[in-house]
């Protein structure tokens, strides 16, 4: 066996021990889905910086001139363990593509050979500052990006020229086209995340809507860089920033265990995988009960797709350039409508705080009653605020809400609404 042959097969076997030391302490029991995702994009590093020092070795005019970049997943140092790996092999205006295909086909194929699916791209610097609407995708993978190995003074132009400019001066294009591609995607599941065997990674409140968070904030930063305007443009809906987190650790931790499951990228919750996830507790903290079944564990998993689910659509409802393309909204933009204990603005609800309104006006049945009133007859959602405090208040709420005509009417009210069921009904579980 060649001497070259021999490094390339011994960096495969270091690799394909690590991931065998990263599921068995996942399955142990002693490594969260992020230390899981972090550790595999880790050993990759080592592999993909082992494999491209050997094909420098080879051919000295790769010492220059390229750099091999992260992106997308693996860019956010989130690979999960049979998920593909996107790689940036990324050439600068004097090295020709024909002179580096050898050692780029070489590097992919010896990551193959390892049982890793890469997706490779070979792009020009100058090409990562063209938006194409058609292939959306690459540039959205590129505000997720990270050096690996390489040419570092090449990846020091991406990263602080080319992608900023990239997204100052395409970030109304690249966020109208993310706006189509999420209402397609929803769309491919009827708009809601409530399945029998959901989809943890495509269905609403997935793992791709947390991503799509991600880049709504960076997209939002570089308008807000354009403008020169100065705020809080970097910052999502807060109020629900610690149950967010929560969801996202825990559907990161569902994928793993559905990977190791399935021994593919297979992101289906199966009736059968809703059972081994309920016997195993995954993801199940604090008091357990003595036996939960499927339905007690998918409960749990829909609170935290919720979570996401709501952070998304506040998100994409407050994109300014997509705002007004959301379909079946009936919502006061401009003019701020003051009822009892809240008013609408922007189309949200806001709550009076208790010193305006005398006490919390989360906790009063009649005005969360009109709240919902509200909602149903409008279209408009909740602030992250009001949606905080209401969670909150529910159980004096309900403590105190009286039975008779006029929690009939209210509820008739609601009921009757343009967007009644939907709206409503997420606040009030």
């Amino acid at each position: 066996m060649p001497a070259n042959d021999s490094t390339s097969s011994g960096m495969r076997g270091i690799y394909q021990r690590k991931m065998l030391e990263v599921r068995g302490a996942f399955e142990a029991g002693g490594a969260s889905g992020a230390v899981t995702i972090a550790a595999r994009a880790g050993a990759l590093d080592e592999l993909v910086r082992g494999l491209w020092a050997q094909a420098v070795g080879r051919d000295s005019r790769l010492g220059n001139g390229i750099s091999l970049v992260a992106v997308g997943g693996y860019g956010r140092r989130e690979l999960f363990p049979y998920s593909d790996v996107d790689l940036l092999f990324l050439l600068d205006g004097k090295l020709a593509e024909k002179d580096v295909k050898d050692a780029i086909r070489r590097v992919n194929q010896e990551m193959w050979d390892c049982g890793i699916r890469v997706s490779p791209a070979t792009r020009k610097l100058a090409e990562c500052e063209k938006f194409d609407a058609e292939n959306a995708e690459f540039a959205l993978s590129l505000m997720d990006h990270r050096w690996v190995t390489g040419d570092a003074t090449l990846y020091d132009k991406l990263a602080e020229q080319s992608v900023p400019k990239l997204l100052q001066r395409e970030h109304k294009a690249i966020t109208v086209r993310l706006l189509e591609l999420t209402r397609a995607r929803h769309a491919k599941y009827g708009d809601t995340l409530f399945h029998l065997e959901p989809n943890i990674k495509d269905c609403p409140g997935g793992l791709r809507d947390v991503h799509v968070c991600g880049w709504m904030t960076k997209l939002r930063a570089a308008a807000a860089s354009t403008q020169k305007k100065v705020g809080d443009e970097g910052a999502g809906p807060a109020a629900d920033g610690n149950e967010f987190r929560k969801a996202v650790d825990f559907l990161r931790l569902v994928r793993c265990f559905l990977h190791y499951r399935h021994e593919r990228d297979d992101n289906t919750l199966d009736w059968q995988a809703q059972d081994a996830a309920a016997e195993t507790a995954v993801g199940m903290t604090g008091r357990k009960p003595k036996k939960a079944d499927a339905a007690y564990w998918m409960r749990l998993y829909f609170r935290h797709a919720r979570s996401v689910e709501r952070r998304v659509t506040q998100m994409l409802e407050d994109a300014p350039a997509t705002s007004s393309r959301l379909p079946g909204l009936k919502r006061e933009r401009k003019v701020e409508v003051v009822q009892h204990g809240f008013r609408l603005e922007r189309g949200r609800v806001v709550l009076e705080t208790s010193t305006e309104f005398g006490h919390d006006p989360a906790e009063d049945p009649d005005v969360v009653l009109q709240v919902f009133g509200a909602m149903a007859r409008t279209g408009v959602t909740l602030g992250g605020d009001a949606e905080e405090r209401l969670s909150q208040g529910l159980p004096l709420l309900s403590a105190q809400l009286e039975e008779g005509p006029a929690l009939w009417h209210h509820l008739q009210g609601i009921l009757k609404g343009l967007m009644p069921a939907m709206r409503c009904g997420r606040c009030m579980r």
